[in-house]
This record gives structure tokens, C-alpha cells and sequence, in this order.
């Protein structure tokens, strides 16, 4: 049984028994294939060839020397080592192999870079200057609810619930969540909505014209927002406006972590560090300077 076959039955153990997102199975997919690649480069040898036997701690860690020469960012060398070890952990559960061959490996940290944000009103001027209905409930639930891409992509009409004013968002790892919805954006989704005919609960949230729509809408609705504000802009910029936002105006983060659908508080506390409002209000708290003694 050669390796790839091997990585074709994880695959569907994730995305079947683990029901990992789409996006996930598909970088798992991608990273696997850019290992593959490299094992298939050309050199002799049974350590480079499609098998099993090329699954190995030495073989793994020249790998690692090789992304590292070839300058991959740490953060992407870690990842694809992180899912090589998922891999492998599936593989000695499977009894394919007696050790996980990453685990011996020395894996880098990941590097935290603070996210970029805007301004909020730039946020807010992208969804109010969409003159396209369906897009600027596309850029109203970026902006607005701080969702993912991917999230509105796998929206349903059944999951908007307008009486509540909230939809039910199906994030990472297949974990639903119920986000309460600003009243832009609740607006531009009753405006798109009853711009289209009659909707079954299951029928898709956005449509184009082959159906549900796909990551390309979504990146061409907030491309035309950046051209209209002059400014450089991609989905996920509103995410991290979204969540910054909210802190300035002294959300709790464990409230921000839910809205977000973070599995870990860590991730969120990023946020803490890019809000020069809390920052300021942090220092102003501390008052008049103690007298000298």
C-alpha cells in the first residue's frame, strides 16, 4: 500500500469520524501533497519513494531542513509537521506503524504576529458602500458578526433566525454556534432575502448562479470594498476589526471568544494587544503619581 493511499484513508477519517471542516481536509490535503513532492524529487533510495518505509523520523527531519532552506515561514513549517503528526498518530492507531515517527521531532513554535486591523468606520463604510444586496449581507456578516469565510459560505436560510436576530454558524471543527446579529446586519440579510423567491430552510444563505457560493464571491465583495476606500483588504481583516472593536468598547473576552467560535481563550487574548483604547484606559487607571518619600 503506498503512503498517498495510506494519506487518502485519513483523509476520509477526518473528514467522516473527526468531521473536520472542509477547509482543514483540504489543507491536510495540500501539505501532504507539497511532502509527497519532496519525496518524489528524483533521488534513489527506498527513504524517497511512495511507500511506507519513506515515513521515517530521519526522513521527516530532513524534510524539515528542507522547508527551512527553501524559506517557508515557521508558521507554515510548523503546521505541515503538526499534520504530518496527526497523520502518523492515525497510522499507529491503525497499526500501520509501531511509533509516531514526528513525535521525536523538535517542532517550532508558532510565531504570534499581531493581526492588522481598520478603523471602525472604514468597516462599517465597506458594507454601508455595496450598492449589491447579496454582497452587502456578504460584507455585513464579516464586518458585523465577525464570521469567517468559510462560515459564509456554509450558511443556510434556516440557520438565520430573524425573530432572534441570530444565526447559527457552523465554524471549525464542525462546532455550531449561535451568534446574536447587529442590526446592519440583520438589514442587509432581510433586504437580500426578500430579493429572492421563496426559500426552503436547507436552500443556501448566499447563492450565485451555480448555486451555493464558493470562496470567490466572498473575496470579490470585499476586493470591490478596498478599491472603494482605497485601502488593501481581505475577508478575514473584518474578523479581526470585528473582535478589536468589541474590546475598545469593554466586551468581556471570554463574551469575544464565544462570538468567535475560538476553541481557546489563548487565541483570542491576541486582540488584547492590538486595542490602543484599552491600552490607554489601562494607563489612566493607575491615577495621579504616588508621592515622592
Amino acid at each position: 500500500m503506498t503512503l498517498s493511499s495510506l494519506h487518502q484513508e485519513f483523509l476520509r477519517h477526518c473528514e467522516h469520524e473527526k468531521r473536520l471542516a472542509a477547509q482543514t481536509i483540504s489543507a491536510y490535503r495540500s501539505d501532504f501533497a507539497q511532502f509527497l513532492a519532496y519525496l518524489l524529487d528524483g533521488r534513489p533510495g527506498p527513504e524517497r519513494q511512495d511507500t511506507l518505509r519513506a515515513f521515517t523520523t530521519a526522513g521527516l527531519r530532513d524534510y524539515q531542513r528542507h522547508m527551512t532552506t527553501q524559506g517557508w515561514r515557521i508558521n507554515t513549517l510548523r503546521r505541515r509537521l503538526v499534520e504530518l503528526g496527526c497523520f502518523g498518530a492515525w497510522l499507529v492507531d491503525r497499526g500501520h506503524l509501531k511509533r509516531n515517527p514526528v513525535r521525536v521531532l523538535s517542532v517550532p513554535r508558532r510565531e504570534r504576529h499581531l493581526p492588522r486591523v481598520l478603523e471602525w468606520h472604514q468597516a462599517a463604510a465597506a458594507v454601508a458602500g455595496e450598492p449589491n444586496p447579496r454582497d452587502r449581507a456578504i460584507l455585513a456578516l464579516l464586518a458585523f458578526a465577525g464570521l469567517r469565510r468559510g462560515e459564509v459560505m456554509a450558511a443556510s436560510v434556516g440557520d438565520y433566525s430573524r425573530e432572534s436576530r441570530t444565526l447559527r454558524v457552523r465554524g471549525k471543527g464542525s462546532k455550531d454556534r449561535v451568534v446574536p446579529l447587529h442590526v446592519v446586519a440583520v438589514g442587509a440579510l432581510d433586504a437580500y432575502l426578500a430579493s429572492r423567491a421563496p426559500l426552503g430552510q436547507r436552500d443556501p444563505l448566499f447563492v450565485s448562479s451555480r448555486g451555493r457560493i464558493g470562496k470567490r464571491p466572498v473575496i470579490n465583495a470585499v476586493a470591490r470594498a478596498g478599491r472603494r476606500l482605497g485601502i488593501r483588504l481581505h475577508p478575514h481583516l473584518f474578523r479581526h476589526t470585528f473582535a478589536t472593536e468589541l474590546l475598545n468598547r469593554r466586551a468581556d473576552l471570554r463574551v469575544i471568544q464565544t462570538l468567535l467560535g475560538h476553541e481557546s481563550l489563548e487565541t483570542t487574548e491576541v486582540y488584547t494587544h492590538v486595542s490602543p483604547a484599552r491600552r490607554r484606559e489601562a494607563v489612566d487607571r493607575l491615577g495621579v503619581s504616588p508621592e515622592r518619600h
